[in-house]
């Protein structure tokens, strides 16, 4: 059985002192499930403190399950082939997460500078890229809105680069639902976008 036809447990922890599962290590999970993928989509419905489950899905599957409300966490994407796939996420409620790893965003985001409406970080100190891009994204965020509170709710990546790669985040604009898109520029190229929304809830 391909792992494609089974269900597989993510097994992952909260980040430093977050109550919740973090999107920057939903997403590397996936990846890691996907393999070698291209124009990657992921969009987090609500946020987590359970156990997740993925599984792949065709279209008429994810339709039933976006009417039934199941979905924590949808990731789509692009083999290098060109095959279309989606990756659904689920939460069993009955499996609260207990476990916690730390966690230093300041180090993440250390030697970025903020120009105006961008955040830039020429030098990698530490962090997956994910993480780096998130991060710096909150940062930029809080400066512009004074806000100091946010979710990570989606990105939109043609690639994903390694992990030492001179990022740029420009905050592009603020749309329904109180959702702000940003633009992600790594080694002096558009390679994709991403979410936040306010955390009201703190």
């Amino acid at each position: 059985m391909s792992n494609e036809a089974k269900q597989q447990s993510l097994n992952l922890n909260f980040k430093g002192d977050r109550d919740y599962l973090h999107g920057t290590d939903i997403m590397p999970a996936l990846v890691e499930l996907s393999g070698a993928a291209k124009n990657i989509t992921v969009q987090i419905h609500r946020k987590t403190s359970h156990q997740l489950t993925a599984q792949w899905v065709d279209e008429t599957k994810l339709s039933q399950m976006r009417k039934k409300g199941d979905i924590c966490v949808l990731m789509s994407y692009e083999t290098l082939e060109g095959t279309k796939k989606y990756i659904v996420v689920t939460e069993d409620l009955a499996k609260p997460i207990t476990t916690s790893k730390p966690y230093d965003e300041i180090k993440v985001i250390k030697s970025s500078a903020i120009k105006e409406k961008s955040i830039s970080q020429e030098t990698y100190v530490t962090g997956t890229v994910i993480e780096r891009i998130v991060a710096l994204n909150k940062c930029l965020l809080t400066k512009l809105e004074n806000h100091s509170s946010w979710l990570f709710c989606g990105i939109e990546l043609k690639t994903i680069p390694a992990d030492h790669v001179p990022l740029e985040i420009s905050f592009k604009n603020k749309f329904g639902r109180g959702l702000y898109k940003s633009i992600i520029v790594a080694e002096g190229a558009e390679i994709g976008c991403l979410t936040f929304v306010e955390n009201t809830q703190t």
